[in-house]
């Protein structure tokens, strides 16, 4: 009797549990989007150590790279990953930014120009993009993050995709946010932004720019901020300074009392572009000035020093990256 009791109990039990795990594994989001990166733990480390020893070396005592992580993860480990909110990296960003500051004059927002932006900047060389600094380099092209409930608190499965959990949420949406509107607080003389003249509209309302930078950016200490418009080859002007959303934006620093420049195509990112696409249509004026006025001898000459350097210089930069 005892043993039938025993039984029993044992396979009530067992029933028990396993109907608590199919209902929780039914019950669980099935989110649309690769899972956390496998050993981001590492990554974030190892990319936070290189930053301070390689790309900019600090003159004062490094950052602790084990407690950024620790701040970084406490914002969504354990959490389901559309409840996370800017608040939650409030810590990370502070710690991250605190002893960083953006030089006057180079400040570099942008917006459809992904990631053309990147190999303009240089790494800081010419300005200075979010991914140029400590806190946009640790996260940029980490991959996913994303947290559960359940141990061990990191989801390595599967995540939300970017916007799958509404407008302006999410575990990485709030945070790119929170980063950029630290970024953009910290910009002061003469801000740039470069946004891609070749959509429409340039300058759009679900970009960060417009709803997170242009908002932070702070009258007291910007003194001017200068649109760099850039149109893909090929593709032609569908915006340019004197149309469309860029006299938005137009308006909206005048009427803030913050100076404002735009400039069409300028001739060192029009230069840039057509290392790359050196037979587009748009690109035929190099080609022209290499023909025209002078013998051949000299437009060789030219061949040799003046578009040759550029060409190496380019790739010359991006192998070392």
């Amino acid at each position: 009797m005892l043993r039938r009791q025993l039984i029993s109990c044992f396979l009530i039990v067992t029933l028990s549990c396993l109907s608590v795990h199919w209902t929780a594994s039914q019950c669980a989001p099935r989110w649309d989007g690769q899972g956390s990166t496998p050993h981001i733990r590492e990554i974030f480390i190892g990319k936070c150590w290189y930053y301070q020893t390689r790309i900019k070396v600090s003159t004062s005592c490094p950052k602790n790279c084990t407690d950024l992580w620790e701040k970084f993860a406490s914002a969504f480990i354990y959490k389901s990953p559309c409840n996370v909110t800017q608040s939650n990296y409030n810590d990370y960003i502070s710690a991250v930014t605190d002893t960083e500051n953006i030089p006057k004059d180079k400040a570099l927002l942008w917006s459809g120009v992904y990631p053309f932006v990147y190999h303009y900047s240089q790494r800081g060389r010419r300005l200075t993009a979010m991914a140029d600094t400590f806190m946009g380099y640790m996260t940029n092209e980490i991959g996913n993050w994303c947290g559960q409930e359940a141990p061990p608190g990191i989801n390595y499965q599967q995540c939300p995709a970017w916007g799958s959990c509404g407008p302006r949420s999410g575990v990485d949406m709030v945070y790119w946010e929170a980063a950029s509107k630290r970024f953009a607080e910290m910009a002061s003389g003469v801000v740039h932004v470069m946004l891609n003249g070749s959509r429409v509209p340039s300058y759009r309302n679900t970009s960060m720019f417009r709803y997170v930078e242009v908002p932070n950016l702070r009258e007291a200490q910007v003194t001017l901020l200068r649109v760099l418009v850039v149109h893909n080859t090929g593709t032609g002007q569908r915006e340019t300074c004197d149309t469309g959303s860029l006299i938005e934006l137009k308006n909206e620093m005048n009427g803030r009392g913050i100076k404002y420049e735009c400039i069409d195509d300028p001739p060192n990112l029009k230069h840039l572009l057509c290392v790359d696409n050196p037979n587009s249509k748009e690109c035929q004026f190099a080609a022209d000035g290499l023909t025209s006025g002078g013998s051949n001898t000299w437009s060789k000459h030219k061949i040799k020093f003046f578009v040759l350097p550029l060409i190496i210089f380019h790739y010359t930069v991006w192998l070392i990256q």
